[in-house]
């Protein structure tokens, strides 16, 4: 811990103070239930901002850190080897799923999937019974009909076949 005397010179700490929200009353310390509020501390050494873009610019970076929460849901954890190649191989893969994830969440789902955690994706979405059948020489896809996601998986699919040509 550093004491007054030997910070450096232009950091400035940022102190805020909100009341607590009911998503957090599990992960408050004893100080913050005491008080009823929730404290977050920024420390920067940024010249020339106001305390606000400061403030701003720091919580932005939550949603970074949610993203790195999600892709090891997504498998970040399980590398699936000891070269670097086929590590990066991997991350590359990771990644472009993480796209797809997000954007099939901003352009086709609505509702609590289209800010569901890749897990929750999957299990309602992704994991639903259905045949693949040749019909009048095309092939199509049959869903189960009384399955809970079959009517999510075919509105996305509307909204996703109703996007503008990108060409």
């Amino acid at each position: 811990m550093l004491d007054l005397g030997e910070w450096p010179p232009g950091l400035r700490i940022v102190v805020r103070r909100e009341p607590v929200h009911p998503k957090y009353t599990k992960d408050l310390k004893p100080y913050e239930i005491a008080t009823g509020f929730r404290y977050t501390v920024i420390a920067t050494n940024t010249v020339g901002r106001q305390l606000q873009w400061l403030d701003v610019r720091h919580r932005a970076h939550a949603h970074v850190e949610s993203g790195i929460r999600r892709s090891k849901a997504l498998t970040l954890l399980r590398l699936p080897s000891f070269k670097f190649a086929l590590n990066q191989a991997w991350c590359t893969l990771l990644t472009l799923a993480m796209d797809l994830l997000s954007w099939l969440q901003l352009l086709a789902l609505d509702g609590r999937l289209a800010r569901a955690e890749p897990a929750a994706v999957r299990a309602g979405l992704l994991d639903v019974p259905a045949k693949l059948v040749d019909h009048a020489r095309r092939r199509e896809l049959k869903l189960d009909p009384a399955w809970p996601a079959a009517q999510h998986v075919v509105t996305a699919w509307d909204r996703i076949q109703a996007l503008p040509d990108p060409g």
